[in-house]
């Protein structure tokens, strides 16, 4: 009998007499009651009696399931209690559920937004199977200027042959092609590739088939597969595509396959693949990229010691090896890092900044909410007088905020769809994927899932400062605002002056740097600057002779347009970071082993220094300078002064460092001003120009850069007609003006100083709107003791004095507390600034006053509301 007992009596020890009673449903407790009722008729003791009826009804457990059931309804009861109460409190005070639902949908949406356009670049996997394994394989020779250096042909069949860890490899390398045909030709991005590159990617075509072994050799079968969007774009989703033949540079290609949607590797915008027509005799020109896919038990860093031994093996056996110690080596890295390259620092840092803007939207919820508990301390505090428990007071302030942060949350996904739409719209040059920018499901979901963090930061502390509200009760109609919330009030604004103090300074920085690099000068003159491309192909310009009379044609008449002022060609324009380098060696400092310098080369008709506003000593090119006649070249002046440093270089000699004849030496004819090769905040690169009558490379692609009077825009269109009188199939693309290409070029810069500036406004309107209601209130709650200072004799001046120093130190101590944290924070943006110091005290100074003003501003409204204070109208409750 005890044994039988023993479960029960501690099954009631531990929930309490009595408590089991209230959490019973309630034919559980009609069935009990009734039963203690026939037991206490029977003679038993009342304790007796209701512990056999507990055991009656089916001994501890089974009582302990049926507890639990009636404890989970009554929480789902009283949990739907709540909703439907907190419900009609937020439909009865408009004004602040659309503040508070505002506030947090800027927070959540923002960090929604951040939050896609992060997951598209660093972290949505690759669409190839098993991307991890995929890697991209280059040279390095940092002493050299090359960091990263291309493979020829004869290395990279070399990799592809001898390596034992790639499971199988392939190269390639992006080059624009004309289409010619059915419409009006067109510039197309087309990348040459080896057999094998779509199998490295584990890619096939929707239509048709790859590339075969005996089409990617020298005068193999031409070929080409086509993308889908050029697919139905050009050709209107043609079934039939395969097996016809488009013209591509003037050659007759047999299309092949169509490759599926989505698919545009190497870059975003390639349409055309063709055979690469691989000779491994070749052992110079290094403009391939190699990739391959790693077998499964290799790791990065095994692959490239293995392919870097590979490397100094086929470099010694060379007419001229390394020096032994020199970094020559391969670097390979993981497709994904290559394509992400320098963008991960800039977004981590935006991922952090909308962080702050989210911490700022909830604090500043949280000091709405704690002015609501305070408004609504005589209903809170009645509540606890009729029985109500701190927890469960705490509980229905918690669900009212979990329902202030769920239609945050709604809101801030379509904050997040406008902001991303809004990111779409935006040139985002540089910054890979992009294209596949939208916001998915899974950003809708952590859009709801950051809900929960936002109202357990925002409803916390009001659902605490809920205990001891009964003071409200007792206090009556003259109960102000505690002492305990006005410090609450006060950390959570000061809280957000220290934040947003660090996103101002942030943004201020990226600012000077932005304003820095637009002051650098280029080298060239912009204005007035209209930059064409072309690239002539096919048997007519199958020679140097024929490609210089069509450019002589060209300028002539490009020359005769009316506001015309100059026009020439030249083979890369600065600022586009595109083109190629090479070694050098100047008479005089040859040194034999040596590390050679390299220079970016450009090749260059006569007059385009003039159309650029490239300013040049000595003289430019000239007809004269043709294949027969001395060889000549024009050199900058950041290669000048390295070698001339007293400004003589004109009549010196300098020739490729690969070329040891005599007949390679070119005579130094001028010294052109120094241009920025890949960047406004790029380093000055030397540069090498050479005419094109005595290139020793056939240069088909060719910029017009073209100096006008007046708006350049206005000359493109007869322009293009005089192209097209010359000829009809060539294509004219990327006409652009040079402010365009300068602006282009800075783009990730204003793209993250843009989003930056536009989280630290938001962050200083909302610390402003924090503190603007924490004055508020305490204006509210110290209506009786403005008054009596009124009576007393304080004039208004004194009351408007008393409440702003009151705003102002509030926001001082903020700013205190975010100075070093703003600076520490900083140092993140040492690799995105230009000229400008992480702690620069003119940035830093000019957001304290900023601030300094907002919190001025936002102090004010109140201050003038307590010098109106009427004393009579504050003490007639007195």
């Amino acid at each position: 009998m005890v044994r039988r007992w023993k479960p029960v009596r501690a099954f009631w020890n531990l929930l309490g007499k009595g408590r089991l009673e209230r959490e019973m449903d309630d034919e559980l407790r009609f069935h009990l009651d009734r039963q203690i009722e026939a037991n206490l008729r029977s003679g038993m003791s009342q304790d007796e009696a209701r512990r056999r009826a507990l055991l009656d009804l089916g001994g501890g457990e089974q009582v302990r399931q049926r507890v639990r059931e009636a404890r989970a309804g009554f929480r789902l009861e009283a949990l739907a209690k709540d909703l439907r109460f907190g419900g009609r409190m937020l439909r009865r005070h408009p004004g602040f559920t659309a503040v508070a639902v505002f506030t947090l949908a800027l927070g959540i949406g923002a960090c929604t937004a951040i939050f896609t356009l992060v997951e598209t670049v660093l972290l949505r996997p690759l669409p190839y199977p098993e991307p991890d394994r995929l890697v991209l394989f280059l040279q390095s020779y940092p002493s050299a200027g090359l960091d990263r250096w291309g493979l020829s042909q004869f290395l990279f069949a070399s990799f592809r042959d001898q390596s034992r860890s790639f499971e199988r490899s392939a190269a390639y390398s992006s080059t624009g092609l004309n289409l010619a045909g059915r419409e009006e030709p067109v510039r197309v991005q087309g990348a040459q590739v080896t057999w094998g590159y779509f199998e490295v990617l584990g890619v096939r075509p929707a239509l048709g088939r790859t590339i075969l072994p005996e089409e990617d050799v020298p005068g193999g079968s031409p070929v080409c597969l086509i993308s889908d969007r050029l697919w139905r774009t050009r050709y209107h989703a043609d079934l039939m595509i395969v097996g016809s033949s488009l013209r591509l540079d003037d050659v007759g290609r047999q299309v092949i396959g169509v490759m599926p949607p989505g698919f545009a590797a190497p870059r975003p915008d390639t349409d055309v693949w063709i055979p690469l027509g691989l000779d491994p005799s070749r052992r110079f020109g290094f403009w391939l990229t190699g990739i391959a896919r790693l077998k499964p038990d290799v790791t990065v860093p095994g692959a490239g010691a293995e392919v870097t031994g590979l490397q100094w093996s086929l470099a010694r056996q060379s007419e001229s090896p390394p020096e032994p110690g020199a970094d020559l080596g391969m670097l390979v890295m993981p497709l994904r890092e290559a394509l992400v390259g320098d963008t991960r620092r800039p977004l981590l840092v935006l991922s952090g900044a909308v962080g702050l803007v989210l911490l700022i939207a909830c604090a500043n919820t949280a000091s709405l909410l704690l002015g609501r508990v305070t408004a609504r301390r005589r209903e809170l505090a009645l509540r606890m007088a009729l029985g109500a428990s701190p927890g469960r007071i705490a509980a229905q302030l918690l669900t009212e905020t979990f329902l202030l942060a769920a239609l945050g949350a709604s809101a801030g996904a379509l904050v997040a769809v406008w902001l991303v739409a809004l990111l779409g719209r935006m040139p985002l040059q540089g910054i890979p994927r992009v294209a596949e920018l939208q916001v998915t499901m899974g950003a809708l979901a952590f859009a709801a899932v950051l809900a929960l963090p936002a109202s357990a930061l925002s409803g916390l502390l009001p659902a605490l400062r809920a205990r001891g509200l009964d003071a409200g009760l007792r206090g009556g109609a003259r109960a102000g605002v505690g002492a305990g919330t006005r410090r609450l009030h006060h950390v959570l604004v000061g809280s957000q002056m220290a934040l947003s103090i660090t996103l101002l300074v942030g943004a201020g920085l990226l600012l000077r740097s932005f304003l820095t690099l637009l002051a650098v000068d280029p080298g060239f003159r912009p204005e007035n600057l209209l930059t064409l491309r072309f690239s002539l192909s096919g048997e007519r310009y199958g020679s140097t002779e024929r490609m210089t009379l069509f450019y002589d044609e060209l300028l002539r008449q490009v020359r005769d347009v009316p506001g015309v002022r100059s026009a020439g060609l030249i083979s890369n324009l600065p600022i586009q970071s595109d083109g190629w380098s090479d070694g050098y060696a100047v008479e005089g400092h040859e040194t034999p082993g040596a590390v050679q310098p390299n220079a970016m080369i450009r090749v260059a008709l006569p007059g385009y220094f003039e159309a650029a506003g490239i300013p040049l000593r000595g003289r430019d090119f000239g007809p004269q300078d043709d294949a027969g006649a001395q060889r000549v070249a024009i050199v900058d002046e950041t290669l000048a002064r390295q070698y001339w440093p007293a400004g003589d270089a004109v009549g010196g000699r300098i020739r490729f460092g690969w070329d040891t004849s005599e007949q390679a030496w070119m005579t130094i004819v001028g010294v052109a001003g120094a241009v920025k090769h890949s960047g406004l905040e790029e380093a000055w690169y030397p540069h090498l120009y050479l005419p094109f009558r005595q290139s020793q490379e056939t240069v088909s692609e060719m910029h017009l850069a073209v100096r006008t009077e007046a708006d350049p825009g206005s000359s493109a269109a007869i322009i293009r007609a005089r192209v097209a009188g010359l000829d009809p199939d060539l294509p004219l693309f990327a006409i652009r003006t040079m402010p365009e290409l300068v602006s282009e070029s800075l783009a990730r810069q204003r793209l993250v100083y843009f989003l930056l500036a536009s989280f630290a406004a938001t962050a200083l309107l909302m610390a402003a709107v924090g503190l603007y209601g924490v004055m508020s209130l305490s204006v509210s709650g110290r209506v009786q003791e403005l008054g009596v200072r009124t009576a007393l004799g304080a004039d208004r001046g004194h009351l408007f004095r008393l409440v702003v120093g009151e705003g102002m130190r509030l926001a001082g101590l903020g700013v205190l507390a975010g100075v070093p944290a703003a600076l520490a924070a900083t140092r993140l943006l040492g690799s995105l600034l230009y000229e400008v110091s992480p702690a620069d005290p003119l940035t830093l100074g000019a957001v304290v006053v900023v601030l300094g003003m907002a919190a001025f501003g936002a102090c004010c409204l109140p201050a003038l509301r307590a010098a109106r204070v009427d004393p009579i109208v504050s003490l007639r409750c007195e």
